[in-house]
């Protein structure tokens, strides 16, 4: 079993499982809460973003993001590791959780406003990460187009994420301006890299992205 993965194990929509021995205990509800879990994954949100231009690491980030899975302070805490204080490390406004961590602390707000207008979009509203990830520019948009921000934003939540962890265990701190220096450079080498049908414009992708939007 250790070699075997979950396509080999699904039949439809059943598991085929081969024991040596029964499961019981905390070893079969782990295994009842995973299949949970890989049933209400949102496979096609994050195959649309692969279509986009999205990395192997970056698609584990989204899933475990859109679960509420990443390892914030207050997950930690509810699974019994000693914190000193399960308050936001960037803001210390409130406690940390998913997505306050990703949406609504100030610092990530700032850059969410400063991405948006980039995108030449009205200001960021702090959205609830699901509801980030469904965002689109109207039914004006192509759907490359909306491909192409929708990878942009999950890049964004990635490296804010990646900046707050680099906070926390590095020690360096957090720079707006920095930050979205970076959310442009990766985002426009990430998409250039996996994307087959447009050709993204290092200018046009600083200066206007959302051009995109119409014609892609």
């Amino acid at each position: 079993m250790r070699n075997t993965s979950v396509q080999d194990r699904l039949a439809g929509e059943q598991y085929l499982w081969d024991w040596n021995r029964e499961l019981t205990g905390r070893t079969r509800d782990e295994l009842e809460s995973l299949v949970q879990i890989v049933a209400s994954v949102h496979w096609m949100q994050i195959e649309k973003i692969d279509g986009a231009g999205a990395s192997l690491r970056m698609k584990v980030f989204v899933w475990r993001a859109l679960k509420e899975r990443i390892p914030v302070r207050i997950e930690l805490d509810e699974r019994g590791i000693d914190l000193d204080s399960v308050r936001c490390p960037l803001c210390d406004d409130d406690v940390e959780t998913v997505i306050h961590s990703l949406a609504l602390c100030k610092c990530e707000h700032d850059i969410w406003s400063r991405v948006f207008k980039w995108w030449n979009l009205e200001n960021f509203s702090s959205q609830g990460i699901s509801e980030l990830s469904m965002v689109d520019n109207g039914s004006q948009c192509s759907t490359q187009g909306n491909l192409i921000w929708q990878a942009a934003r999950w890049i964004c939540s990635y490296l804010i994420w990646s900046t707050r962890n680099n906070l926390v265990f590095q020690r360096k701190q957090w720079n707006a301006t920095c930050a979205l220096n970076e959310i442009q450079i990766k985002s426009f080498e990430w998409i250039s890299r996996r994307l087959k049908d447009t050709k993204l414009d290092w200018h046009i992708w600083l200066t206007n992205p959302s051009f995109y939007f119409t014609n892609s």
